[in-house]
């Protein structure tokens, strides 16, 4: 077993820190021989200082990229999976820790479900409160209620209401995946139109559309402090950059209102997977 690690930073020396230790220590307690990219996007604080003091450490090979300006999270993170080599990749955010004893579940249930495609964690804040870091496919609607009402839907999440054992979701948010080779294989790269968002969601919507499934495991959790700057509904570059994205994904998929026609495209795909995954609340929608 080979485990590949890919981690962007931007400006994350609060975080870039906590994160490594947690992936480090992870990867040796998963055995095998392994390896951290990281990659970062023109950084003005100290992140590049504290990323070589990693260079050479741990049983990890630690390989780190310093670039002069911010290009995203597309393309960077296409530079770390281009040079990834593992039987299993690791995308983590550099504001994320990922827990003892979450990695090698998350392998065992790949090696045991080759359907399955993408499996994440679930996320918490570091006080414990669930994250919404699954959701449906986004339409206009359903993305307005999620802009203005992130933080309320998170209040009514209920843990003892979600299924114990893995489950599959539309998508899960990147801060923490889990991709076997087969995925890399078959789905390649991340979608390099996309500067910022919603890349994640494309690209989990492109694994459904292999025929693979995309899967959560609730019993396994990431901290994530989820300093993403979607979550400000303030204007901001990243912002416009997220909504530029959104028009581009809607464009690129070919719906904005109703998810029918990806349902049914994803039925077609993998219609052995997808029997847990349309939410309930939508069937219509």
């Amino acid at each position: 077993m080979h485990v590949s690690a890919v981690i962007l930073t931007w400006n994350s020396a609060a975080h870039i820190a906590a994160c490594l230790d947690s992936v480090l220590a992870a990867l040796d307690e998963a055995g095998g021989q392994n390896e951290i990219f990281v990659v970062d996007n023109g950084s003005s604080d100290t992140t590049p200082a504290i990323l070589k003091t990693y260079a050479g450490t741990g049983d990890a090979a630690v390989h780190i990229s310093l670039l002069d300006a911010n290009r995203g999270t597309t393309k960077t993170r296409n530079m770390a999976l281009r040079r990834a080599t593992g039987d299993f990749v690791l995308i983590i955010d550099a504001d994320a820790v990922i827990q003892p004893g979450t990695l090698r579940p998350m392998i065992d249930h790949l090696n045991a479900s080759p359907g399955t495609g993408l499996i994440a964690p679930s996320l918490v804040f570091p006080d414990g409160r669930p994250q919404l870091s699954t959701d449906q496919f986004p339409t206009v609607g359903h993305k307005i209620k999620r802009v203005l009402f992130l933080r309320s839907m998170e209040r009514q999440i209920a843990p003892a209401a979600q299924p114990a054992t893995p489950h599959t979701v539309d998508y899960a948010i990147s801060a923490c995946w889990l991709l076997p080779r087969r995925t890399l294989d078959t789905v390649g790269v991340f979608d390099e139109r996309f500067f910022y968002a919603p890349e994640d969601v494309d690209y989990c919507l492109s694994v459904w559309l292999a025929g693979h499934s995309v899967e959560v495991m609730p019993a396994v959790v990431a901290i994530h402090e989820a300093t993403e700057h979607s979550r400000n509904i303030l204007p901001n570059r990243l912002l416009l950059h997220h909504f530029v994205g959104l028009l581009k994904y809607f464009i690129k998929r070919r719906y904005c209102f109703s998810l029918r026609r990806i349902y049914d495209r994803i039925d077609r795909a993998a219609p052995a997977h997808r029997l847990t995954a349309k939410p309930a609340s939508t069937p219509g929608t």
